[in-house]
């Protein structure tokens, strides 16, 4: 099938899972540490990060609509923090003597895909908390997930 006839949202429908899954779309760590500490530096936005966590962490399933993870979610601490938590985040399971490549399992996938969403959306909307909130799908101003009570 040629371009010309081709519907323009199929196509970007059919090509947005692969872009997601690709590594070149993934932060690399500085970027990830520079962002976390902006994060932590705007007013409410450690609170808005931690309460992101939570959620996703509550609401992560797996392919059969059963909850993935039971374990707590793994918060952020502080400025001090963000180092251990993104080597917490993108840890691979012990490869056992082969090479870590993208198909070794994250020991905490929720985690890494929780963060890197998160500060994709806070990047996009250059550092604004209200807007990463409202476009990760989560209220502003009570900071409450939409369809979920409470935490």
């Amino acid at each position: 099938m040629t371009t010309a006839f081709e519907d323009p949202f199929k196509r970007e429908h059919l090509r947005a899972p692969r872009q997601l899954e690709s590594r070149q779309h993934w932060m690399d760590r500085g970027e990830q540490a520079e962002l976390l500490r902006s994060v932590l530096g705007t007013s409410g936005g450690h609170k808005a990060f931690n309460l992101w966590l939570r959620w996703r962490h509550a609401t992560w399933i797996n392919k059969w609509g059963q909850p993935m993870d039971i374990r707590p979610a793994r918060m952020l601490l502080g400025v001090h923090d963000v180092l251990n938590f993104l080597e917490e985040a993108t840890a691979h399971e012990p490869s056992h003597g082969r090479r870590v490549t993208r198909g070794t399992a994250l020991r905490d996938p929720v985690l890494f895909h929780a963060t890197q969403a998160f500060l994709q959306a806070f990047k996009k909307h250059r550092g604004h908390v209200e807007a990463t909130l409202a476009a990760l799908g989560l209220k502003g101003g009570k900071g409450r997930p939409v369809g979920v009570p409470s935490l």
